[in-house]
């Protein structure tokens, strides 16, 4: 079967403003995901219970093993008579109460799933009488592939829950702002391969908070009377504005980008909002060194691009066309606001560019529609490109700045850049150049 229903020129998506429309929602494992589960626990201290028919808590669970959180989570299962009948809730109530005995938690999310959404099922009164009973916060949650465009973010309610836990720490400390900033929107941590810490710090604010650094509950506070937040992925922004309208936090969206211009034009925009300037020529010079003299190994070779980047792939595949790469294909299921430049820019510079809507079904039965790609950036774009070179660029690594395009740049070359020998000071071993 042709993904033809599946797929739309550049030029066509920056007129219509919409990606081609899905029949079925069709999420398979190799689409990249965080999760709702997964995310409710990067609250420290907390447990997730999840309650629904054992197939469908196979996801939650294998992801939650994935990223170390496999001793937090709890399963529920539930037969088909339990749910139709509704017999389940007490259950629910009962095993809420025990977690919150036994381990003492500092915060419990429930998490139900599609079969509930579509019976109605009402969890958030449950959640309110354990609250009142236990005195923990017991947050309801859904993992809802099945009605995702009906309810587009349940990652809000746990962003709602931190902005919350922030607003009373807040207000305990008179509203004291000291030099700092929380990086919010990400996963876990930026990592060393990028400058931005070394370089926050060295501008003045030494104290930088991040969600996935935090070990223990009683540190959500110092996020509280930060200065300054910066959001570098768009679902970091609910939690910004909320922070900015009840503890007067302001923030500045600077997305992780992979265009040399872009990432300057992210740096001045922070230089601005922080009151400061970054030493950041030096780092920047020598990316655009290393780009120079390795973008030629690229020669020929045919680029995708998947939605499971950290990062943008419409500004990945304008940064690459701008390098002078063959970007052939996009694979993306969301356009967040900010996207629609780069689509534009993409339509009057590379209009031969596809782009297909990762959800679509159709695309299950074509296998070999992208067999001519050679280098596939993101896992589900490595999923459909069958002979390519696959670099995930994941969620588990976070990187921002010139160092994370270098980064980049060195896992694309992989076996395309030859290995040279060169000899040590002392002339008796040889080691690998890369």
């Amino acid at each position: 079967m042709s993904p033809d229903a599946a797929k739309i020129r550049i030029d066509e998506l920056f007129r219509s403003k919409s990606l081609p429309p899905a029949p079925l929602q069709n999420i398979g494992p190799h689409i990249p995901r965080w999760g709702v589960i997964n995310t409710s626990l990067m609250v420290p201290e907390s447990v997730g219970l999840c309650i629904g028919p054992a197939g469908c808590m196979r996801e939650p669970f294998f992801d939650a093993r994935k990223y170390g959180n496999g001793h937090r989570l709890f399963l529920l299962p539930l037969s088909e008579n339990d749910v139709i009948m509704g017999s389940h809730l007490p259950f629910v109530k009962t095993a809420l109460l025990k977690i919150a005995r036994e381990k003492k938690p500092r915060a419990i999310f429930l998490c139900s799933m599609c079969v509930d959404e579509l019976l109605g099922t009402d969890y958030e009164e449950i959640a309110k009488a354990v609250e009142s009973i236990t005195r923990v916060p017991v947050i309801a949650v859904k993992m809802n592939p099945v009605c995702k465009k009906k309810n587009p973010s349940q990652e809000q309610k746990t962003y709602s829950f931190f902005n919350k836990y922030f607003h009373s720490c807040h207000s305990e400390q008179a509203a004291i702002h000291e030099p700092g900033v929380n990086i919010l929107g990400g996963y876990t941590p930026i990592s060393e391969m990028s400058e931005l810490p070394a370089q926050l710090s060295h501008a003045g604010y030494p104290v930088v908070n991040q969600m996935g650094e935090f070990t223990s509950y009683d540190q959500f506070k110092h996020m509280a009377v930060a200065s300054h937040n910066i959001v570098i992925h768009p679902r970091g922004l609910l939690l910004a504005e909320e922070m900015m309208r009840f503890m007067g936090i302001p923030y500045c969206f600077s997305p992780v980008s992979f265009g040399l211009g872009t990432i300057g034009e992210k740096y001045r925009d922070l230089e601005q909002f922080l009151h400061t300037k970054f030493e950041i020529d030096a780092i920047r010079d020598g990316a655009e060194r290393y780009l120079q003299e390795n973008v030629h190994y690229f020669s020929g070779k045919k680029i995708a691009i998947g939605s499971g980047i950290n990062g943008s792939p419409y500004e990945m595949a304008q940064a690459f066309t701008e390098y002078g790469l063959d970007v052939r294909v996009v694979f993306s299921d969301t356009i967040y606001d900010y996207e629609w430049d780069h689509i534009s820019w993409l339509s009057r510079n590379n209009s031969g560019l596809t782009v297909y809507r990762t959800s679509h079904p159709q695309l299950k039965d074509s296998p070999h529609e992208w067999d001519e790609i050679d280098i596939a950036i993101g896992s589900d774009a490595g999923h459909y490109c069958n002979h390519a070179h696959v670099i995930p660029l994941s969620f588990e690594v976070q990187g921002y700045g010139y160092e994370y395009l270098e980064y980049l740049m060195s896992e694309m070359l992989g076996d395309l850049k030859p290995v040279s020998r060169v000899r040590d000071d002392n002339g008796q071993q040889d080691r690998e150049n890369l």
